[in-house]
């Protein structure tokens, strides 16, 4: 069995938990894979290499002109069974679930040891909702959407789940969760209108590059990651946190009602006897306050001091 682990990278803290995530016929294929991870096809019917890739247990790769089989890894499977398999994995022991939940968003296994002050590639990248429409009108892909994991795995009921919106053209679309089964296609215009929808919702547009993952402070694990990170010493906003924007207030408009600091989800917005305030040291610039102003007090701009 140690071999298998090893070989399908399962790590320490999910080997007591294995088994309820793989068959003896999962096995079998960790057992069939050569030294390069491939699976020879002659020796599994088609349909059984199709339902392992779907599950997270194979891979595909498109090599002179057909596809070829690949052993996954045991990451992979977790997230398919989350997706795939709703009903299975919530009645698995609280035991079994919290200890998914806690290694799949520990900060401190996925981000901190590989932290090189000034290279690495920054976690939170929010940018506000005029920013997110113009980056997919100027995208030319096919555009999918997914319920987020997190919400999944920590029962989030105050937030919408449908929120995970990824970029792909054919090249990157294969071992994807959407070539695997899951999630579904969105026209342009349905993912602008989804946007909308999010930003209401209050959650943080925060781009990955190729895909919008769209944050709470609730349960989302690279905005709760902030807290690790800064209990841990290092700088959230130099190294986690790309805060490229920053909430503008005009005391003159502001009626001081309070509702752009309930759903504010840093806490960046302060209602005092004085008035609100916005904590500079806290807003990252997501721009999610503005859609409960009913009187124009907050707009957004750049760091730099450039109005947007």
């Amino acid at each position: 069995m140690k071999e298998r682990i090893n070989r399908f990278q399962v790590h320490e803290r999910m080997v007591p938990y294995v088994s309820y995530f793989m068959d003896e016929e999962d096995w079998r294929l960790v057992d069939l894979a050569g030294q390069n991870g491939e699976i020879p096809q002659e020796q599994c019917p088609e349909e059984v290499l199709e339902n392992a890739y779907k599950r997270g247990i194979l891979n595909k790769k498109k090599e002179e002109g057909r596809v070829r089989y690949y052993l996954g890894t045991f990451h992979k499977r977790i997230d398919c069974c989350v997706r795939g398999e709703r009903a299975y994995f919530e009645e698995l022991p609280a035991e079994v679930r919290n200890a998914v939940v806690e290694y799949e968003q520990d900060i401190g296994l996925w981000v901190i040891p590989y932290r090189e002050e000034g290279v690495n590639k920054k976690i939170v990248n929010p940018v506000p909702l005029e920013k997110a429409l113009d980056i997919v009108e100027k995208t030319a892909c096919r555009y999918y959407v997914q319920e987020c994991d997190c919400k999944i795995y920590r029962h989030e009921k105050r937030h919408m789940k449908e929120t995970c919106i990824h970029f792909f053209d054919e090249e990157n679309l294969l071992n994807s969760n959407f070539d695997r089964g899951y999630g579904r296609e969105l026209t342009k215009e349905e993912v602008k209108q989804l946007l909308v929808e999010i930003d209401r919702d209050g959650l943080i547009h925060n781009f990955e590059g190729d895909a919008f993952c769209n944050c709470c402070s609730c349960c989302c694990w690279a905005v709760r990651g902030m807290k690790t990170y800064e209990e841990k010493g290092y700088d959230v906003f130099g190294e986690y946190v790309n805060a490229e924007y920053i909430i503008m207030l005009d005391k003159s408009k502001c009626a001081g009602c309070g509702a752009c600091g309930s759903i504010c989800p840093m806490n960046a917005l302060k209602l005092t006897e004085g008035g609100m305030s916005v904590l500079a040291d806290k807003c990252i610039g997501c721009g999610v306050c503005r859609t409960r102003c009913r009187y124009g007090a907050l707009s957004i701009q750049r760091r730099s001091g450039e109005a947007k």
